[in-house]
């Protein structure tokens, strides 16, 4: 008996480990706070350098292994920024399971 709870214990925590896992890093302890964003308003753009002058607030990543195109990693990603305040992402990019790209705000 004990060896079937063990098992779908086990079975139950591979299940949740595989999900996806998402984090903010703040780039530095200088920068200042800045308001919650629309995560709908968001922008993400895969060039690092884009033609409106940016701050750089954060570092964004999720990793999902259940994700095969990429749309639910860009939308964690969206909303994470957003959460810190960031217009848009850039330096975007997707590489397997991970997706990463720096939170930035429009000067």
């Amino acid at each position: 008996m004990k060896f079937i709870y063990k098992t779908i214990f086990i079975l139950i925590l591979a299940t949740v480990l595989a999900g996806c896992a998402a984090s903010v890093a703040y780039l530095n302890d200088g920068i200042p706070k800045y308001p919650a964003t629309n995560a709908d308003s968001v922008k993400i753009y895969s060039e690092r350098k884009i033609d409106k002058e940016t701050i750089e607030i954060g570092y964004v990543s999720v990793h999902m292994t259940d994700d095969p195109n990429g749309d639910l990693m860009k939308e964690i990603l969206k909303k994470r920024a957003a959460e810190i305040g960031a217009d848009a992402i850039v330096n975007f990019q997707i590489m397997g399971p991970l997706a990463e790209g720096i939170a930035v705000k429009f000067k």
